[in-house]
């Protein structure tokens, strides 16, 4: 690259509306993804009335509120979304109004989609750094298929943000790549953690009994990982490949519990493709070589999950029904959708001492139970019971791996709130789904003494753990019962 072009990118800056003389109608534009928008394109974009912008297709992955469409812009005649994830801001009756395609995928197979021409690309708006001393930019806070994006674009556009983070990773990406530059007058968009309730903490407790010295886990957003932090920060060599990274991730690094040591991939550092924070997680990753930022082929791709032993796949629950179903919240977490929950149970069930776990309080803000007999009505579902290993909430832990469905219906109902269990009990007796004459005593449900439980270490760091019988003990007490007879 000429000395020219490397000091002088920035007379190639050109107003926004500029940009859109190059749109035809009936384009399809890629925008940079969630944290990375670039707002002062879209801006412009959604704001003018040109004669050609007509009939636009944006594509974009996470949607992230004012990032994209409105309601009322979903519904204007001159654009549609398509989008690959059911989570996040767009809601569930906006996409039935029609004008939003959702493309059922998982989120490893992505860059393939773009890559193979499935999916037209015209135009790429990408928000980037300003260039290094060699007049490489770097993508920053998101990464997943920008570049494949811009490979297919006929006219690739950067917005330059000087408040990005220069992130690492494959996130590099030379100033010549662009063929229009404009300026942006915004600031990255930011994630305020959500309040964590005193119910939540507890929840987070009992997941984090459930992660081990050494674990790999993933860490997304909403109030369980915030509340997680304090219960993690105590536990050694843990490892980090999340498809976000987050003030709570950066927090749990800074603990020291967090050293990447035993991962197979990038070790040393923490894998995501985005990151999603306040302003001063933003100033934590600027140039930081903790944090390896990599495409989502790489980073949701299960069969190179799998390969970090003791992968554990952590997310928070919305539902639970008896089956071990689960569905995810529409808020909170921005993609908390099937298409990425999958790629990681997947993982964590090929790897080594892997496991999978939901975290949820057993009642919502209104006070009805988030565990039910079905879930069928509920949207945003993981419909795969199987892979659903172990559910916790404020009052225990349901261990459900291999178990047959009768005691995984009342391993769920143990850590139900205790009100709601006789009504869940009476259910799964009407559906056959427990017996006839299954015991339950109500007044019970209040007096289980989960104080007593503890965990003692023998010799040869052999780990046990003790704690109160609960009802779904009922095979193993009967075992025990036989065992003990002449």
């Amino acid at each position: 690259m000429s000395e020219k072009n490397l000091s002088n990118w920035e007379s190639r800056l050109v107003p926004p509306d500029k940009v859109l003389n190059h749109i035809r109608p009936g384009m399809t534009v890629f925008i940079g993804t969630g944290p990375a928008t670039p707002r002062r394109l879209i801006r412009t974009l959604l704001d003018v009335d040109k004669h050609n912008i007509r009939d636009l297709e944006l594509m974009q992955l996470a949607v992230l509120g004012e990032t994209i469409l409105s309601i009322d812009r979903l519904n204007a005649p001159n654009y549609r979304l398509k989008t690959f994830f059911s989570g996040g801001y767009v809601a569930w009756d906006t996409i039935s109004t029609g004008q939003v395609d959702l493309i059922p995928a998982y989120s490893s197979e992505i860059p393939e989609i773009i890559r193979s021409g499935r999916i037209n690309v015209d135009v790429a708006f990408i928000q980037i750094t300003p260039p290094n001393d060699a007049g490489y930019c770097s993508l920053g806070l998101a990464v997943d298929v920008a570049k494949e994006a811009m490979y297919k674009a006929s006219l690739v556009v950067g917005e330059v943000n000087e408040a990005m983070p220069f992130t690492y990773g494959d996130t590099f990406v030379s100033i010549e790549e662009f063929d229009l530059l404009v300026r942006s007058d915004r600031e990255p968009i930011t994630y305020t953690p959500e309040p964590v309730t005193d119910v939540m903490k507890k929840v987070a407790a009992n997941v984090a009994n459930e992660i081990r010295d050494g674990d790999c886990i993933n860490y997304s957003l909403g109030p369980l990982f915030e509340a997680l932090v304090p219960y993690l920060s105590d536990k050694k060599d843990l490892g980090i490949h999340s498809l976000y990274f987050t003030d709570a991730a950066a927090e749990l690094v800074n603990s020291g519990a967090v050293t990447n040591n035993r991962k197979f991939l990038f070790r040393g550092k923490s894998l995501a493709s985005y990151a999603l924070g306040t302003k001063k997680l933003m100033k934590w990753l600027h140039k930081n070589p903790l944090v390896e930022f990599q495409g989502i082929d790489w980073v949701c791709n299960s069969q190179l999950i799998a390969r970090n032993p003791q992968f554990v796949a952590i997310y928070e629950g919305r539902k639970a029904d008896l089956q071990g179903r689960v569905a995810f919240p529409l808020r909170g977490a921005v993609i908390s959708g099937p298409g990425e929950g999958i790629d990681f149970y997947k993982a964590a069930e090929a790897s080594k001492d892997g496991n999978t776990i939901i975290g949820m309080p057993s009642r919502d803000e209104n006070g009805e139970s988030n565990i039910l007999f079905s879930i069928e009505k509920y949207v945003n579902q993981l419909r795969l019971r199987e892979s659903i290993h172990v559910l916790a909430t404020e009052y225990g832990v349901a261990m459900l791996k291999w178990r047959p469905l009768r005691e995984r219906a009342q391993a769920i109902i143990d850590v139900a709130h205790p009100d709601d269990r006789e009504g869940l009990i009476k259910k799964a007796r009407e559906k056959k789904i427990l017996y006839s004459n299954q015991i339950f005593v109500s007044r019970s449900a209040h007096l289980y003494p989960a104080y007593i439980a503890h965990t003692k270490t023998f010799k040869g760091d052999k780990t046990v753990r003790f704690r109160a019988m609960k009802p779904s003990y009922e095979e193993s007490m009967r075992r025990f019962f036989y065992r003990c007879s002449n």
